[in-house]
Order: structure tokens, then C-alpha cells, then sequence
């Protein structure tokens, strides 16, 4: 798989995750505030990010390296309410998309019509970095592509998931390291002013 296709589904199955917890509430994470370590795998390559919680979840942005060597790429996605934007900052280009409707699952919130919809069971729980977390397993439609996931959650945080399209893993990820009610740097919950953003 090219370099090109590999950022485009790892930040796929990255916005997935992330914007599957993402609902018009007041309160989509337990904790005010966190800086998660990630491991990522998908298509075979490993990857890490760093992912930064604040206000709950209203604010969010995930940092994230892919490649290697000339091909290295410095990736960011700043999650709100309403869109994902997503910016290759050595490219200084990005995008930005709104939110699909059908993304809207917020684990503290798991009503009978959302489980129903995404036909989402629990599967107990199992600790991810040193967290109890429920298991969970559901489908979702994305640009006409069903995906199976399962997701692990921490006070409505996914510290572990994996997806899964025609019976094959494409992506996984786990925490590896989670700093609670952390101080998130300045500037890091913000697109840089010299990125062009493209909207979809």
C-alpha cells in the first residue's frame, strides 16, 4: 500500500474513533482533561499519536506521525462539536468536513435506539493502561463501507479499538500512557494560522 493510502485510512479509522464519541452534549468524557499516548497499527505499519482532551471532550485534537524518512509526515486533526479538521503540517495544507450525523454514539449516554442502531453490545471489561474498561462491539456505515469496531472505554474514552471491514482488521490502536486532568499545552487544540484549509 502506498504512503498516500496509508495516511488516508489511518486517519479514517483515527477520525472514526475519535468522532464516535462525539455528540451534541454537554459532557461527552468524565474527566475535564487528558493527554493519551497511543500505539496505532494499521495495514501492517505502527504508528504513535498523542491525543488531547479538554472541557470534557468539547475540545480535541490528535497528533500523529506517518512514514518514515523523506516520507514522514506530521499529521494533525482538531475535532469540535460540528467538524473534524485534519492538516499535514509539513504541507501546510489540510481539510475540513462536518461531523456525519450518524457518528453521534457518546459512550455516557448509550440509549436503547443507539444500540439498537449500531447493534452494539458490551463484552465485559478488560484493563488497558492500567484503566478498567467496558468492551464494546458495533458496526457503522462510513462513504458506503461497513465497519465492525471494537472499542474499549474509560469514563467514555476509547483507550483501545480495533475496526474491521470484509472480516479483516485494517487499524488498531491502544494507549499506552494516560496523564488525568492534565494541563494541555498552549496551542494544541488549534489549526495554525498558516495552514490552507480546504472545505468538504
Amino acid at each position: 500500500m502506498n504512503t498516500k493510502r496509508t495516511i488516508q485510512v489511518c486517519l479514517l479509522s483515527c477520525c472514526m474513533t475519535v468522532a464516535l464519541s462525539a455528540q451534541n452534549a454537554a459532557k461527552k468524557y468524565e474527566i475535564k482533561s487528558a493527554i493519551i499516548q497511543k500505539e496505532m497499527t494499521t495495514m501492517g505499519q505502527k504508528m504513535q499519536s498523542t491525543w488531547y482532551i479538554d472541557d470534557f471532550g468539547q475540545k480535541e485534537a490528535l497528533e500523529m506521525t506517518v512514514g518514515s524518512g523523506l516520507m514522514k509526515q506530521q499529521m494533525l486533526t482538531v475535532i469540535d462539536s460540528e467538524s473534524v479538521t485534519t492538516v499535514n503540517l509539513k504541507l501546510k495544507t489540510g481539510t475540513r468536513m462536518k461531523l456525519p450525523e450518524e457518528s453521534n454514539v457518546n459512550y455516557l449516554q448509550l440509549t436503547p435506539e443507539v444500540k439498537e442502531k449500531y447493534a452494539l453490545k458490551e463484552l465485559g471489561e478488560e484493563d488497558i493502561a492500567g484503566k478498567s474498561c467496558k468492551k464494546y462491539a458495533m458496526e457503522t456505515t462510513q462513504a458506503g463501507q461497513t465497519m465492525q469496531i471494537s472499542t474499549w472505554i474509560w469514563k467514555g474514552i476509547v483507550l483501545k479499538s480495533e475496526t474491521s471491514a470484509n472480516g479483516k482488521v485494517v487499524s488498531s490502536e491502544t494507549a499506552t500512557k494516560i496523564q488525568e486532568d492534565a494541563a494541555i499545552p498552549s496551542g494544541k487544540l488549534a489549526i495554525p494560522a498558516n495552514i490552507t484549509v480546504q472545505e468538504l
